[in-house]
């Protein structure tokens, strides 16, 4: 082997390790999440509410977001701690930065927060504001139920995972 081949033979392992470094230095960031969940009357009447993204996944970084909008112009609420029937041992709570239980369906967006305690977040849909008619499930019948429940089945909606 000659002095020339020794050369370029480090020449290539030198710029192979700045490459690596410069690589690993400048990594690009993850763009933000904007989720935007559409909500419906079902199909049949009296039969409830469906949304189009059931399970939306977001991370605690500060720019991820979500909100809900309505796809028939008929006004919906989402409660993630008033549920008709709480999952047993499931404690409610808010991921929604900061907290706005009962959030009218509008064109706003709200960051989500982690909690250690929680990954998976359920929340109810309502047609009727649980606020000026809060919701019953002991009376009979029951009173403003939710028009889509929430449970803890991520494969089932709804539901927001929030990951760090």
């Amino acid at each position: 082997m000659n002095t020339r081949q020794l050369l370029w033979g480090l020449a290539g392992v030198a710029s192979l390790a700045i490459a690596f470094v410069l690589g690993f230095l400048v990594r690009p960031t993850n763009p933000p999440t904007n989720r935007v969940v559409t909500i419906s009357a079902t199909p049949a009447p009296g039969t409830g509410c469906e949304v189009d993204y059931p399970v939306a996944s977001l991370r605690d970084n500060g720019i991820d977001q979500i909100k809900w909008v309505s796809g028939d112009g008929r006004p919906y609420w989402i409660s993630f701690t008033q549920l008709f029937d709480a999952p047993q041992g499931y404690t409610t709570e808010d991921p929604l930065t900061p907290p706005q239980d009962f959030v009218g369906v509008s064109s706003k967006y709200f960051k989500v927060k982690y909690d250690s305690k929680h990954a998976y977040y359920i929340y109810a849909i309502y047609d009727l504001n649980p606020q000026t008619n809060p919701p019953n499930p002991h009376s009979n019948p029951p009173t403003n139920p939710p028009c889509k429940s929430a449970t803890l089945d991520p494969g089932s909606d709804p539901g927001v995972i929030v990951k760090r």
